[in-house]
């Protein structure tokens, strides 16, 4: 299934991999020993969920093409918060326009800082799913009790090992409590 979909690739130190990601599906990512390994590897998972996708009639977000971007914009702001951006940028000695530049900047880099941090928090509890387990069961009160405990494995060539653990247990009344 031919797509438009740009990609990211990058070194994971951690993963002592490259990386690959796509930007328009946010969790979508792939592994490799070379920087081609690991597109590879995101371009077949992105093809698999694509195929999903349309099978379930779900719509797929339109493809970022790299001559969509002029690097302007216009902005429309209250006139309030206009003076107050603009009285900054003169405090800074910078120019209104640099100092959205430097807001936007921030607000990018924060995003990914966060979506990094996901990451290292997915691999530290797939690194230590047994302790968790013990935690969650220790979290119960003594009138609740878990009632299943399913671990479901995932391995294909495209993605690594997942493990995802659903905990259920019987609702009585309000959502915690057990019989």
């Amino acid at each position: 299934m031919a797509n438009k979909y740009s990609f990211n690739i990058a070194w994971s130190e951690e993963d002592q991999e490259y990386v690959a990601t796509c930007p328009a599906f946010p969790g979508l990512s792939a592994l490799g020993e070379t920087e081609a390994e690991a597109l590879d590897e995101a371009k077949l998972a992105l093809d698999l969920f694509m195929r999903a996708c349309t099978a379930k009639n779900v719509p797929l977000p339109k493809p970022d093409l790299a001559d969509g971007y002029s690097g302007q914009f216009r902005v429309r702001l209250p006139k309030s918060l206009h003076r107050q951006a603009a009285q900054l940028a003169a405090t800074d000695g910078i120019s209104l326009n640099q100092l959205v530049i430097s807001s936007v900047e921030q607000r990018v880099g924060a995003k990914q800082v966060g979506m990094r941090m996901i990451s290292e928090l997915k691999q530290a509890f797939a690194q230590h799913s047994s302790q968790l387990n013990f935690v969650v069961a220790t979290a119960l009160s003594s009138n609740e009790h878990v009632t299943s405990l399913e671990v479901v494995n995932t391995e294909t060539s495209s993605t690594r090992t997942e493990k995802v653990v659903m905990i259920s247990h019987l609702a009585k009344g309000s959502l915690g409590r057990g019989n």
